[in-house]
């Protein structure tokens, strides 16, 4: 038999192909299981709408967003209390993604949604969000 432009023997050339299939499926197995986990991580977490903005000025903390040193967020009304004022919550699969502090809230017309205040305030992005602690990272 020839393979590959070589003479192989039908015995080693089954081989081949059985050690070629077996390390395709292992591949394919691995692929699956990689991405599986990645849906099962995020779909138990619960996705917000997060815009961002920049205001010069006082937060509903009390602290002046010219002097937070740290990446923060303002949160609707109806989720203060799953993320309420100075917890810190992470954001995932978005272009925002990270750990930032609760610092302020929002208007109350806005309904699931979390402001990132940043100084390239841009679009408006779907992320998940999750809890880390109240009062630590």
């Amino acid at each position: 038999m020839i393979f590959n432009g070589k003479y192989i023997k039908n015995e080693n050339a089954t081989d081949l192909a059985f050690r070629r299939l077996v390390i395709f499926m292992s591949l394919c197995i691995c692929l699956l299981l990689l991405t599986g986990l990645r849906s099962i991580q995020t779909q138990d977490l619960p996705a917000v709408k997060v815009t961002a903005y920049r205001i010069k000025g006082i937060t509903a903390s009390g602290l002046r967003t010219t002097s937070i040193k740290e990446p923060f967020v303002a949160v609707s009304r109806d989720l203060l209390s799953e993320y309420p004022m100075g917890s810190y919550i992470r954001l995932g699969n978005c272009k925002w993604e990270g750990v930032y502090k609760v610092l302020d809230k929002m208007g109350k017309k806005s309904v699931n949604t979390v402001d990132v205040f940043s100084r390239k305030a841009s679009g408006i992005v779907t992320c998940t969000c999750q809890k880390i602690s109240s009062d630590q990272k």
